[in-house]
C-alpha cells in the first residue's frame, strides 16, 4: 500500500468473537462458494456440498476469532 496524504491511516479493524455471528459468516461463505462453484453439477446434495466445503476450509471455519479489515 502507498502512504496516505498527511500520514493518515484510515484502517479499521473489527474483531468478531460472537459464535453466532461467526456461524452466520460461515454460512454466508458456504452459500457464496456454492454460487461460484455451481457448474451444472446437480448430483451433489446440499449436505454433501456443505461437508465437502467444510473439510476443504477446515482451518478457516474453525477459527475462534475473525478479524475483518476495512480501509
Amino acid at each position: 500500500m502507498a502512504p496516505t496524504s498527511g500520514n493518515q491511516q484510515p484502517w479499521k479493524f473489527l474483531v468478531v468473537r460472537d459464535k453466532n455471528k461467526i456461524n452466520l459468516m460461515k454460512e454466508a461463505c458456504i452459500r457464496r462458494i456454492r454460487q461460484v462453484e455451481q457448474n451444472g453439477n446437480n448430483t451433489e446434495t446440499r449436505d454433501q456440498f456443505r461437508e465437502r466445503v467444510t473439510k476443504r476450509f477446515q482451518g478457516y471455519f474453525s477459527a475462534p476469532v475473525y478479524i475483518i479489515v476495512n480501509r
